[in-house]
């Protein structure tokens, strides 16, 4: 029996077309196609920025302008329900984990609380913090006529600014002579306006982390990586000719000093400037934010793309019943208040948040800011 045979054009021919229509139904499927960019980093994204501040937790994500300018994001949209679906850079906090992390912050605020055993400014000095008055440069952003401290009546020459920095060697509950850390959290503490500024706040991590990341190096290399010197903040000469010399040291989560959130450092500040009006506390502003994670949650909470938000005071505010206001709170920024409030009932008793603002503030740039709004 004779083969068949198909001629050669006529078989080059078929495979062409086949070819064609497959990559025609790829192209056309929802699924394959990529998502569409909603908009692009701003240009003040710059490679090496600071861009990550964990205030709550001992642990935060490192993110670098270079890593967000890679990023893809998703549009908002509706879902089959007809639910709002946000936005969420790859890789940062989704509203969905905001949301999450909002509710157990509220439940922090609804149930029991525990006084911290960090309740003086020499346990603080005693891990390795130096505390000294420091420059403000922020408060006049707020002190415009039509600005918040207008609408609060708060003195701006009330406040006072202060650093406090872990740039000593210090022991903690596992290790002795540790590194110091660089860690610096600077605030406005103005008590006859019952107001913190948040100024300047990089935790311990975050250094340690930076510290890394500065030296191109991957966080996966973090514990094995050599001690910063105490005061610069550079690599001893010796361990940096020889990496291998750095092997012994402990995990970089055990070489944090034994006070070392955000919480408990600046309420033993104000406690301490305050003193008998301590509990009185009313409002505190997180200036100048610059964490991606907090700053995505707030386009979010605006229906705005990525870093264009635009609401000069008096903003947007949030209340406790509002899906945005538990979001907000889900964020590293939300976090450090409420530990700040659940941590020191014997002053705070069960003050809790009555509501969020988020607004925008103009120098040469739009700039990022929170107001947590405490009850009575």
């Amino acid at each position: 029996m004779a083969k068949f045979s198909m001629p050669r054009g006529l078989t080059a021919f078929l495979f062409t077309v086949v070819s064609l229509l497959v990559i025609t139904v790829a192209y056309l499927s929802p699924v394959a196609r990529p998502p569409v960019p909603a908009s692009k980093v701003s240009a003040r994204h710059l490679p090496n920025v600071k861009v990550a501040v964990p205030f709550g937790s001992n642990e935060g994500l490192l993110f670098t302008s270079a890593q967000l300018g890679n990023t893809s994001f998703l549009q908002s949209g509706q879902n089959a329900q007809g639910d709002k679906i946000r936005r969420q850079i790859d890789g940062h906090i989704s509203w969905k984990d905001a949301l999450a992390a909002g509710e157990e912050s509220l439940d922090l605020l609804l149930g029991h609380r525990d006084q911290s055993v960090i309740n003086n400014l020499d346990q603080i000095r005693d891990a390795g913090w130096s505390i000294s008055p420091a420059t403000d440069t922020i408060t006049h952003e707020y002190d415009e006529p039509e600005g918040p401290f207008a609408s609060f009546g708060i003195m701006a020459s009330n406040g006072h600014s202060i650093s406090v920095k872990q740039d000593k060697r210090f022991d903690n509950c596992l290790h002795q002579d540790n590194a110091a850390t660089g860690a610096e959290f600077r605030n406005i503490y103005n008590v006859p306006g019952r107001t913190i500024i948040g100024d300047h706040n990089f935790g311990c991590a975050y250094e340690l982390k930076k510290f890394v990341s500065r030296e191109g190096l991957s966080l996966s290399r973090l514990n094995a990586y050599p001690r910063m010197a105490a005061d610069s903040g550079l690599i001893h000469r010796r361990e940096k000719a020889n990496p291998a010399a750095a092997q012994g040291l402990p995990p970089a989560n055990e070489r944090v000093p034994n006070v070392w959130r955000w919480s408990d450092i600046v309420w033993n500040v104000w406690a301490s400037e305050a003193g008998d009006s301590a509990p009185r506390l009313k409002w505190i502003f997180k200036h100048h934010i610059i964490t991606a994670s907090t700053m995505g949650i707030m386009d979010n909470a605006a229906d705005v793309p990525y870093d264009t938000l635009d609401e000069p005071w008096p903003g947007i505010t949030y209340d406790v019943d509002d899906e945005e206001f538990q979001a907000l709170l889900g964020t590293p920024h939300g976090k450090g208040i409420v530990y700040m409030l659940v941590d020191h009932p014997n002053a705070l008793r069960n003050k809790g948040i009555e509501s969020i603002t988020m607004f925008t503030t103009e120098g040469n740039d739009v700039f990022y800011n929170l107001l947590f709004t405490l009850t009575d």
